[in-house]
């Protein structure tokens, strides 16, 4: 499992040993959540089908910044991330 930040939004990934599919897999979280919920069994099971596994928290969400402005955010600002 790799972590790491882009423009302060988290992001999970998880690389196949070999891959077998070209289209890599993203999971996006529902309210109240962030990209965690995917960690522990979708991401590294969908890795062992050979896809790329991305999972990202939402601005606000997870490990991601702007957690004080959470209330502020609208469908547009995730649609951005």
């Amino acid at each position: 499992m790799i972590t790491r930040r882009i423009d302060g939004i988290e992001l999970l990934s998880c690389e196949p040993v070999r891959r077998r599919h070209s289209a890599p897999l993203l999971f996006v979280h529902g309210a109240f959540a962030g990209a965690w919920v995917w960690d522990e069994h979708f991401l590294p099971w969908f890795a062992d089908q050979g896809f790329s596994a991305h999972a990202l928290s939402l601005r606000g969400h997870g490990g991601s910044e702007g957690h004080e402005r959470i209330d502020w955010f609208s469908i547009a600002d995730y649609v951005d991330d």
